[in-house]
């Protein structure tokens, strides 16, 4: 508990100013989170509908671009963030090497309860 409670408060000191794991530990209450090496995401809730959850998420292939729009999309899922919240790394721009847009990412997750 000790680690959650440094965590929470001071976020900043986890990932730096701006980052994924910075803003969602500002603006979500109950939550802590960590992004780990190889697509790996670590997040910790103290409350949701379905009760206090920890959750590891992994991108197969290891994609850091694509480990962020899935965090985003659980947490909606779990009922922790709306699914109208305006957050960057929901839909990120994918952007060639003219600066010129191409695409973008999105997570299509589904969970199941066993």
């Amino acid at each position: 508990m000790q680690a959650f409670h440094a965590m929470k408060a001071h976020p900043d000191m986890v990932a730096g100013e701006g980052e994924i794991d910075t803003v969602l530990m500002q603006q979500v209450p109950g939550l802590v989170c960590k992004q780990g090496a190889d697509g790996y995401y670590g997040i910790s809730l103290k409350e949701t509908k379905y009760g206090p959850l920890g959750v590891v998420l992994k991108v197969e292939d290891g994609s850091t671009a694509a480990r962020e729009p899935a965090v985003i999309r659980v947490l909606e899922l779990l009922g922790v963030l709306s699914e109208n919240n305006t957050l960057p790394w929901k839909r990120p721009i994918i952007r060639n090497h003219r600066k010129i847009e191409t695409g973008y990412l999105e997570a299509d997750i589904h969970l199941t309860w066993h």
